[in-house]
C-alpha cells in the first residue's frame, strides 16, 4: 500500500464520533470493523482493456490480480498504467511478434562475437549456426532465421547450449562452474512478456527458491506471469508522488533515472559542464555493478565539491553515488549539497536516453516511450 493510500489514526475519528456513512469512511482504509474497500473487480478492469484486444476478460482478470500482488491499489489509475504499458509493447500480445527478429538477432550475434572474438568471431558464428542437432532437423542457421517471437529464440537459444553442452559435456561442466550465470550471460533474450519487462531485474526480485531462471522466463511468456511481473516493476519504487510520465520513463531506462536526469542537469548548471542527462550517474556493468571507471557525472562532482562542496571527497562522492538506482540516494550529502545548491531545479525530468534495440526502430528515446504511454494511459482513463 502507498503512503498516499495508507490510513491514518485521524481517518477512524468521524467514526466514532457517529457522523454519517459518506464522510466516515472516505478514507480507503474505511472504519474500524469494515472490510478495505476492493478496488475495481476483474469485470471491472476488463472495461478499460482496449475494445480491439483479443480476450479482454483475461487481460482484466489478469491485471486485477497483478495489482493485489504488486499490493497497489486496485483503481483507473493504477489499472491503466499498467494496461497502457501491456498497449505500448505488446498490443496485448503474451508472447508478441517481433518483425524480423530472426536476422536482428543474427547481426547481434554476429557483431557480440567480433566484440569478444576478433575478426574471426562471425565467421565462429556461421559454423555453429550451420550445425543440426538432429541429423534430420533444420540447422540451427535455418531455425534462427525462421524464429517471430522471443519465445521461440530463447528456446533455440537453450537448444544449442544444450547441443554443445552435450558434445563437450565435461568443458560444459567446467564453464558452468567457474560462471554460474553464463548461459544468462549470453542469452540474447534481455526483455520479455507482454510488459516487455527485463528479465535480469525479475530474476534478481524472485523470493521462491523454485523459481530458477528458466522457469522465470516461461512465466514471462504467458499473460499472467508477464503482467505479474510488469506490474511489479512498473511500481517497484515511490509512490504516487512521481508522476506517471515520469513512472513510464523509469520503467523503460531504469529505477530512478528520471530524479537522477534532474539531478545530473542541476549539476551541469552549477558546474558549467555539459553532462548526458541519462539517468546513470555511474557507468554500470552487465552485471549490474557499479563500473570501475569514472563517469562524466562522477568527474563533474568531483571538481564542482572541490571548491563548493569540500566535504565531499572523491571517496565520499563515489559511495554516494552508488545508490543511485535506490531511494536512499537522496539521503546522502552528495545529493543534499548539490539540491541546497541549486534549491528551484526540477526534482525529475525525463532521461535523454536513445533506446538501442533489435526489436525497436532508429531514433527511439525514453522520453519518446514515456510520452506515448502516458497518452495511452490518458486514453485509458478516458474509457473509464
Amino acid at each position: 500500500m502507498t503512503p498516499a493510500h495508507r490510513p491514518t489514526r485521524l481517518a477512524a475519528l468521524p467514526c466514532a464520533l457517529g457522523l454519517p456513512a459518506l464522510l466516515a469512511c472516505a478514507n480507503p482504509g474505511g472504519c474500524a470493523g469494515e472490510a478495505p474497500d476492493p478496488g475495481l473487480s476483474p469485470a471491472e478492469i476488463t472495461a478499460l482493456v482496449r475494445s480491439d484486444a483479443a480476450d479482454r476478460p483475461a487481460w482484466g482478470a489478469a491485471v486485477h490480480a497483478a495489482l493485489g500482488a504488486a499490493a497497489q491499489p486496485r483503481d483507473a489509475h493504477h489499472a491503466c498504467m499498467v494496461l497502457a504499458v501491456i498497449e505500448q509493447e505488446s498490443g496485448y500480445e503474451a508472447d508478441p511478434a517481433v518483425p524480423g527478429l530472426g536476422s536482428a538477432a543474427r547481426r547481434a550475434l554476429d557483431e557480440s562475437a567480433r566484440e569478444r572474438l576478433g575478426r574471426f568471431g562471425p565467421a565462429i558464428v556461421a559454423e555453429v549456426l550451420d550445425t543440426r542437432a538432429t541429423p534430420e532437423g533444420a540447422t540451427f542457421g535455418a531455425r534462427l532465421a525462421a524464429v517471430r517471437t522471443e519465445r521461440e529464440l530463447d528456446l533455440l537459444f537453450r537448444d544449442m547450449v544444450a547441443h554443445f553442452a552435450g558434445r563437450a559435456p565435461g568443458l560444459s561442466r567446467a564453464v558452468r562452474g567457474l560462471f554460474p550465470a553464463v548461459e544468462e550471460q549470453i542469452n540474447p533474450v534481455r526483455t520479455a512478456g507482454s510488459m516487455q519487462v527485463s528479465v535480469a531485474w525479475v530474476q534478481a526480485h524472485a523470493e521462491a527458491p523454485k523459481e530458477t531462471p528458466t522457469a522465470l522466463r516461461d512465466a514471462l511468456y504467458t499473460r499472467e506471469g508477464g503482467v505479474l511481473w510488469g506490474t511489479r516493476r512498473l511500481f517497484a519504487h515511490g509512490g504516487d508522488e512521481i508522476a506517471a510520465v515520469h513512472r513510464f520513463a523509469d520503467y523503460n531506462a531504469g529505477l530512478y533515472a528520471s530524479r537522477n536526469a534532474a539531478f545530473q542537469e542541476a549539476l551541469a548548471g552549477l558546474s558549467g559542464e555539459t553532462l548526458a542527462l541519462d539517468g546513470d550517474l555511474l557507468g554500470w556493468t552487465d552485471r549490474g555493478t557499479p563500473a570501475r571507471s569514472t563517469s562524466q557525472t562522477e568527474r563533474a562532482l568531483q571538481t564542482w565539491a572541490a571548491t563548493a562542496a569540500p566535504a565531499l571527497t572523491p571517496r565520499r562522492i563515489r559511495s554516494d553515488l552508488e545508490a543511485e538506482k535506490t531511494a536512499n540516494f537522496t539521503d546522502t550529502a552528495t545529493w543534499t549539497a548539490v539540491r541546497a545548491a541549486a534549491p528551484g531545479a526540477p526534482l525529475a525530468r525525463l532521461p535523454d536516453l536513445a533506446l538501442e534495440s533489435t526489436k525497436m526502430k532508429a531514433g527511439r528515446t525514453t522520453a519518446w516511450f514515456a510520452k506515448k504511454v502516458e497518452a495511452r494511459w490518458k486514453d485509458c482513463l478516458r474509457r473509464g
